[in-house]
């Protein structure tokens, strides 16, 4: 919802349900260019020695992931920043997936994994996000 300006302004949730490519490609082009005008913006603000996108991590989840949509073993997410060099950038990860959904999740690793890193990168003190079972703790690639 919320996508007025867009030829596909309607239901994005239905959109995908739908199989429509041509609306969730609009609307995921206009949400990303949306969130790199943000990040220029960081880029130009000096802060320190450098700006504040170089103590800024942002974090972007593919919405069309999970169980009910049929994307479980496929959650892309990106990461802008460092959060002040905590984090490693300028890299490609794929993480094993699960064999056969969260109810029976054989994966080394998981979204919530990712999260713990990021809390941690951040200052927040924690080893689990979610469900403890399946969080292994922070993701160990994304430590600088």
């Amino acid at each position: 919802y919320g996508f007025k300006a867009l030829k596909h302004s309607g239901d994005h949730h239905a959109y995908r349900h739908a199989g429509n490519l041509e609306a969730q490609t609009e609307i995921h082009s206009y949400i990303y260019g949306k969130v790199a005008a943000i990040w220029k913006k960081l880029m130009e603000v000096p802060e320190g020695n450098g700006t504040v996108a170089d103590n800024t991590v942002v974090l972007i989840i593919n919405d069309g992931g999970g169980v009910h949509h049929n994307g479980w073993d496929y959650m892309p997410l990106i990461m802008l920043g460092s959060a002040g060099g905590s984090l490693k950038t300028g890299f490609f990860i794929e993480m094993p997936a699960p064999e056969a959904g969260y109810k029976h999740w054989k994966g080394t690793t998981c979204t919530s994994d990712v999260f713990v890193a990021v809390a941690n990168a951040v200052g927040v003190d924690t080893k689990t996000f979610g469900d403890p079972a399946i969080c292994h703790g922070p993701l160990p690639e994304l430590k600088a």
